[in-house]
Protein backbone atom coordinates (compact mmCIF):
# COMPACT_ATOMS: atom_id res chain seq x y z
CA UNK A 1 0.00 0.00 0.00
CA UNK A 2 2.90 2.06 0.12
CA UNK A 3 2.06 3.61 -3.50
CA UNK A 4 -1.43 5.37 -2.32
CA UNK A 5 1.04 7.32 0.26
CA UNK A 6 3.38 8.64 -2.25
CA UNK A 7 3.83 12.18 -2.95
CA UNK A 8 2.65 13.63 -6.07
CA UNK A 9 5.48 16.07 -7.54
CA UNK A 10 4.83 16.01 -11.16
CA UNK A 11 3.19 18.77 -12.81
CA UNK A 12 3.26 22.54 -12.24
CA UNK A 13 2.67 24.72 -9.17
CA UNK A 14 0.28 27.70 -8.74
CA UNK A 15 2.82 30.47 -9.18
CA UNK A 16 4.54 28.45 -11.99
CA UNK A 17 0.69 28.46 -13.82
CA UNK A 18 0.18 32.47 -12.49
CA UNK A 19 3.49 33.50 -14.20
CA UNK A 20 3.12 31.56 -17.39
CA UNK A 21 -0.12 33.27 -17.46
CA UNK A 22 1.42 37.06 -16.58
CA UNK A 23 4.16 36.98 -19.27
CA UNK A 24 1.31 35.71 -22.15
CA UNK A 25 -0.66 38.67 -21.10
CA UNK A 26 2.04 41.06 -21.37
CA UNK A 27 3.06 39.71 -24.55
CA UNK A 28 -0.57 39.81 -25.85
CA UNK A 29 -0.60 43.53 -24.53
CA UNK A 30 2.44 44.78 -25.94
CA UNK A 31 1.28 42.71 -29.60
CA UNK A 32 -2.17 44.53 -29.57
CA UNK A 33 -0.39 48.23 -29.00
CA UNK A 34 2.01 47.80 -31.59
CA UNK A 35 -0.66 46.59 -33.97
CA UNK A 36 -2.55 50.21 -33.48
CA UNK A 37 0.60 51.58 -34.34
CA UNK A 38 1.14 49.93 -37.84
CA UNK A 39 -2.53 50.54 -38.33
CA UNK A 40 -1.77 54.46 -37.86
CA UNK A 41 1.29 53.92 -40.07
CA UNK A 42 -0.09 52.20 -42.81
CA UNK A 43 -3.37 54.32 -43.02
CA UNK A 44 -0.67 57.55 -43.01
CA UNK A 45 1.25 55.87 -46.21
CA UNK A 46 -2.37 55.36 -47.92
CA UNK A 47 -2.70 58.73 -47.57
CA UNK A 48 0.50 59.88 -48.88
CA UNK A 49 -0.08 57.41 -51.74
CA UNK A 50 -3.08 59.12 -52.74
CA UNK A 51 -1.35 62.31 -52.23
CA UNK A 52 1.08 61.25 -54.92
CA UNK A 53 -1.47 59.89 -56.81
CA UNK A 54 -3.35 63.13 -56.94
CA UNK A 55 -0.67 65.48 -57.37
CA UNK A 56 -0.13 63.10 -60.68
CA UNK A 57 -3.64 63.54 -61.99
CA UNK A 58 -3.37 67.18 -61.30
CA UNK A 59 -0.42 67.64 -63.45
CA UNK A 60 -1.70 65.53 -66.23
CA UNK A 61 -4.75 68.00 -65.76
CA UNK A 62 -2.90 71.01 -66.30
CA UNK A 63 -0.80 69.54 -68.94
CA UNK A 64 -4.35 69.64 -70.43
CA UNK A 65 -6.60 72.44 -69.73
CA UNK A 66 -3.00 74.62 -68.45
CA UNK A 67 -4.91 75.41 -65.20
CA UNK A 68 -5.83 73.46 -62.31
CA UNK A 69 -9.74 72.30 -61.46
CA UNK A 70 -10.65 75.89 -59.90
CA UNK A 71 -12.01 76.41 -56.44
CA UNK A 72 -13.56 79.88 -56.81
CA UNK A 73 -17.04 78.60 -55.69
CA UNK A 74 -15.20 77.54 -52.37
CA UNK A 75 -12.12 79.36 -50.63
CA UNK A 76 -9.00 80.53 -51.82
CA UNK A 77 -5.93 79.27 -50.58
CA UNK A 78 -3.74 81.14 -48.34
CA UNK A 79 -0.38 78.96 -48.27
CA UNK A 80 0.83 80.73 -45.27
CA UNK A 81 -1.46 78.75 -42.57
CA UNK A 82 -0.93 75.68 -41.41
CA UNK A 83 -5.01 74.55 -42.19
CA UNK A 84 -6.44 76.48 -44.81
CA UNK A 85 -9.97 76.44 -43.84
CA UNK A 86 -10.78 75.00 -47.94
CA UNK A 87 -14.25 73.23 -47.66
CA UNK A 88 -14.56 69.45 -48.64
CA UNK A 89 -16.75 70.71 -51.20
CA UNK A 90 -14.50 71.43 -53.26
CA UNK A 91 -12.68 68.11 -52.98
CA UNK A 92 -15.70 66.35 -53.18
CA UNK A 93 -17.47 68.32 -56.06
CA UNK A 94 -15.11 70.00 -58.06
CA UNK A 95 -12.68 67.44 -58.21
CA UNK A 96 -15.21 64.49 -58.21
CA UNK A 97 -16.54 66.49 -61.46
CA UNK A 98 -13.04 67.46 -63.27
CA UNK A 99 -10.89 64.15 -62.40
CA UNK A 100 -13.70 61.71 -62.20
CA UNK A 101 -16.36 62.44 -64.90
CA UNK A 102 -14.92 62.88 -67.80
CA UNK A 103 -14.45 60.73 -70.89
CA UNK A 104 -11.17 60.28 -70.37
CA UNK A 105 -11.04 60.09 -66.81
CA UNK A 106 -8.17 60.85 -64.65
CA UNK A 107 -9.48 58.36 -61.77
CA UNK A 108 -12.35 55.76 -61.43
CA UNK A 109 -13.30 57.50 -57.93
CA UNK A 110 -10.96 60.19 -55.88
CA UNK A 111 -9.60 58.92 -53.11
CA UNK A 112 -10.54 59.60 -49.82
CA UNK A 113 -9.05 59.41 -46.37
CA UNK A 114 -9.11 55.87 -45.09
CA UNK A 115 -10.92 56.67 -41.75
CA UNK A 116 -13.56 58.52 -43.95
CA UNK A 117 -13.98 57.04 -47.09
CA UNK A 118 -16.94 59.32 -47.93
CA UNK A 119 -15.10 62.59 -47.04
CA UNK A 120 -17.96 63.55 -45.02
CA UNK A 121 -17.50 66.69 -42.53
CA UNK A 122 -20.50 65.17 -40.95
CA UNK A 123 -18.19 62.01 -40.56
CA UNK A 124 -15.06 63.61 -39.42
CA UNK A 125 -13.56 67.38 -39.75
CA UNK A 126 -10.33 65.81 -39.06
CA UNK A 127 -9.78 63.13 -41.40
CA UNK A 128 -10.77 64.75 -44.98
CA UNK A 129 -8.94 65.66 -48.02
CA UNK A 130 -9.18 69.63 -48.42
CA UNK A 131 -8.45 71.07 -52.16
CA UNK A 132 -8.27 74.73 -52.99
CA UNK A 133 -6.31 77.03 -55.62
CA UNK A 134 -5.38 80.22 -55.96
CA UNK A 135 -6.81 83.18 -58.06
CA UNK A 136 -5.66 82.11 -61.39
CA UNK A 137 -5.76 78.19 -60.70
CA UNK A 138 -1.96 78.23 -61.34
CA UNK A 139 -1.06 76.42 -58.03
CA UNK A 140 -3.17 74.52 -55.60
CA UNK A 141 -3.15 72.67 -51.87
CA UNK A 142 -4.69 69.99 -50.66
CA UNK A 143 -4.26 69.15 -46.72
CA UNK A 144 -5.15 66.11 -45.33
CA UNK A 145 -4.06 64.86 -41.54
CA UNK A 146 -1.45 62.31 -40.47
CA UNK A 147 -2.44 60.48 -37.50
CA UNK A 148 0.32 58.64 -36.41
CA UNK A 149 2.71 62.11 -36.40
CA UNK A 150 -1.13 64.18 -35.37
CA UNK A 151 0.02 66.61 -37.60
CA UNK A 152 -1.44 68.37 -40.67
CA UNK A 153 0.22 67.85 -44.18
CA UNK A 154 -0.04 70.35 -47.19
CA UNK A 155 0.84 69.20 -50.72
CA UNK A 156 0.93 72.03 -53.73
CA UNK A 157 2.22 71.73 -56.94
CA UNK A 158 5.76 71.76 -56.29
CA UNK A 159 6.29 69.77 -53.29
CA UNK A 160 4.91 68.68 -50.31
CA UNK A 161 5.07 71.25 -46.96
CA UNK A 162 5.00 70.03 -43.78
Amino acid sequence: MNYLRRKITDGFTLLEILMAIAIIMALVFVSVNYTEIVKLKARDTDRKNDMVQLQEALALYYESFRVYPNSYDCETMNINKEFFGAKTICYNNILNQELTKRDNPYFYYLPADPNNPANDSAVSEVYLYRYATDDSAKDYVITYYLESEKRWETISKDNIRQ
